[in-house]
């Protein structure tokens, strides 16, 4: 049905009437409109109001795009204008314009997206045709177009008018990509208009292998036991790295096997960038597991190395290597000298003679040990590292370990000391196979004529085992009212780091306000402790800080032993004992130069009184190396001591 509309009319007319006077009456008269108004559905011009019907829709002759006008028409500053007004004669030419004539995208991460729009205009007086647009054939896959595919053309542009393109980078090989963006159209001067485009991918790989030691221990003959090596790229930026060959030292010996196979050229490995303990770095190609299985055929030691082979490979290290260790002779056997160890009553302050426990080895073959105090031991009890330090311990041989008491706390103290071996016939129900325990006891009995305090100091470690990553240090310094100091030593070193005497001894230099002793246990000086006798000679603050010594998370253990020149296990055992100052300075900045991670660290000091169960336990943070901080002060007035924290 045709829809009517009507358009009101005035008109002006003079009526007489009788008995009154003449006057002027308007009358509205309508006027039909023919045709349907914007937006109606409709099949002709002639049914719309405006005589435009364009896609089944009357419309006006504005639009925002070519696609609201007819085929015959171009969008041109808003108003829909047949294209013959544009028509291209031999004095008129289009003109093409691209912009930007050159795209950089720089340095992009694996994984990333660059884009960039590319802008085509049309600077003459007639219609531009862009027929195509699109790659070179040199260009490599690495750059894409969005909007360049063969049905979006050809494309007619007006003048002054444009159209854009996106141009996408993601890299997927290290190195510089190059290529060209080209535009084909009817532009008689520049037929064809190439865009160059240049794109890096950039970083340092770095292979991870984790552990560089694989020791699978005892094995009973014919038996099968797996673990795993991971290989991760943990280097900066976005470079790849390739693992093109993972073989057996030597093919020749049983024992070991591993899968899966890595080779070149058919079976090689390409890992993308990963942070260190990164737990989706097999989703996302950071990393890869080697499984390694040891079946030993025979009653014998079995020993070889896992070669992995990686491109770009460090200049100094063309592979890296896994050792790996294992043996299926008789086990260790277990055998400690002594399983309780009692003290008796002790006065506070006194000097405590250590005890000494034997670690023998009955087996056939070599036992590992690792000797730790259990956290919830008392703090007045503690243990020195293994001698020799050079473990395992031979089969028919024996190691020692000194267990020292220093009654700084009344009343009865208890702790356990924990021998943890390759012994698979010894069984722990709390601690598991391979384990004993050592149960110690010692009581404090009050001293009148002495004051004593003690100062403990924890820190965040991530890793305080002899094998860990993690070399962050903090000292622990106690000040006395006359500014006397009493801290870690400062060691004379060879060029190894390896201890070889004492260069000054600050506690000892301490001349009034009682007599302080430090000690540290453990592998990580950890916790690091401070007791001072007859504390109570004189009034006045007595000041602890602490001072960030290293503050590098993350060197692996073997990376260390082989700047210093020396075996992973030679490391271990001098870190253990003692003999190596990881603070001196060659050591130190070796440290630092080699570090993968740098990061803070939380410290905790705890202050005991006199053996009083009441301590003051106090908490600061250590940002970087280098950084001294004050955590508490003790004072002691009229015989009275108040710690208060900083």
């Amino acid at each position: 049905m045709r829809r009517l509309s009507f358009i009101a009319v005035a008109v002006g007319a003079l009526v007489a009437c009788n008995d009154t006077e003449g006057y002027v009456v308007e009358k509205e008269v309508t006027k039909e409109a023919e045709g349907a108004p914007v937006g109606s559905a409709c099949t002709l011009d002639s049914e719309c109001q405006t005589g435009r019907c364009v896609g089944g829709v009357c419309t006006t002759d504005n639009c925002e795009t070519d696609a609201d006008c007819r085929e015959d028409e171009a969008c041109v500053f808003g108003e829909c204008t047949p294209e013959t007004d544009f028509e291209c004669t031999a004095d008129i030419h289009p003109i093409i314009d691209v912009n930007p004539a050159e795209i950089d995208f720089g340095a992009v991460l694996v994984g990333d997206v660059a884009e960039q729009i590319v802008t085509v205009k049309n600077l003459g007086s007639c219609l531009l045709t862009i027929q195509a647009v699109g790659f070179s054939s040199t260009t490599p896959g690495d750059f894409t177009c969005e909007g360049c595919e063969p049905d979006d053309f050809p494309v007619r542009i007006p003048p002054n008018r444009s159209m854009d393109v996106t141009v996408k980078f993601s890299p997927t090989a290290p190195g510089e990509r190059t290529g060209q963006l080209q535009v084909r159209s009817d532009d008689e001067e520049y037929p064809t208009l190439s865009i160059p485009l240049i794109g890096r991918y950039e970083g340092q790989p770095r292979l991870l292998v984790e552990p560089q030691i694989l020791d699978f221990g005892y094995v009973a003959a014919a038996s099968t036991v797996q673990r795993t090596v991971r290989l991760s790229n943990v280097g900066s930026g976005n470079a790849v790295l390739t693992l093109t060959d993972v073989r057996l030292a030597s093919a020749a010996l049983p024992g070991f096997s591993f899968e899966p196979a890595i080779n070149f050229p058919a079976n090689t490995v390409v890992l993308t960038p990963t942070v260190e303990g990164a737990t989706d770095c097999i989703e996302t190609g950071g990393c890869i597991d080697i499984t390694v299985t040891f079946t030993p055929p025979a009653f014998q030691v079995y020993t070889n190395d896992l070669l992995v082979t990686y491109e770009p490979a460090a200049a100094d290290l063309p592979y890296a290597t896994v050792q790996l260790k294992g043996f299926s002779t008789t086990p260790p056997v277990l055998t400690l000298s002594e399983d309780f160890i009692d003290f008796g009553d002790q006065m506070l302050g006194t000097q405590v003679d250590y005890r000494v426990v034997s670690i023998t080895n009955n087996g056939q073959t070599p036992m590992e040990v690792q000797v730790t105090m259990s956290p919830l031991s008392s703090t007045d009890f503690s243990v020195d590292a293994p001698s020799p330090l050079l473990l395992p311990v031979a089969p028919g041989d024996y190691a020692t370990i000194k267990v020292h008491y220093d009654p700084t706390i009344l009343g009865e103290q208890v702790g356990e000391i924990r021998i943890a071996t390759n012994d698979p016939q010894t069984y722990n129900a709390a601690f598991g196979t391979g384990t004993k325990t050592i149960t110690v006891r010692g009581n404090g009995t009050p001293n009148v004529f002495n004051d004593i305090m003690k100062v403990e100091m924890t820190f965040e470690n991530g890793d305080s085992g002899f094998f860990g990553n993690d070399f962050r240090d903090v000292n622990l310094i106690l000040e006395s009212p006359g500014f006397d100091l009493c801290q870690e030593p400062d060691y004379i070193t060879d060029l190894n780091g390896q201890i070889t005497g004492i260069f000054q001894d600050y506690c000892a230099q301490w001349t009034t306000y009682g007599t302080p002793q430090w000690t540290a246990i453990g592998a990580a000086r950890e916790p690091e402790r401070i007791i001072l006798n007859n504390a109570g000679q004189a009034s006045g603050d007595y000041t602890v800080s602490v001072t960030y010594i290293e503050d590098c998370a993350s060197i692996p253990s073997g990376m260390l032993a082989g700047l210093l020149g020396i075996g992973t296990d030679a490391l271990v055992g001098y870190i253990s004992g003692g003999l190596i100052d990881l603070d001196s300075g060659a050591i130190s900045d070796m440290i630092a130069e080699n570090c993968w991670d740098h990061a803070g660290s939380d410290v905790t000091v705890t202050i005991f009184i006199n053996g009083s169960g009441n301590s003051v336990q106090c908490a600061s943070h250590l940002g970087n190396k280098g950084q001294t901080r004050p955590v508490a002060r003790v004072n002691r007035t009229n015989g009275q001591f108040t710690a208060t924290c900083l």
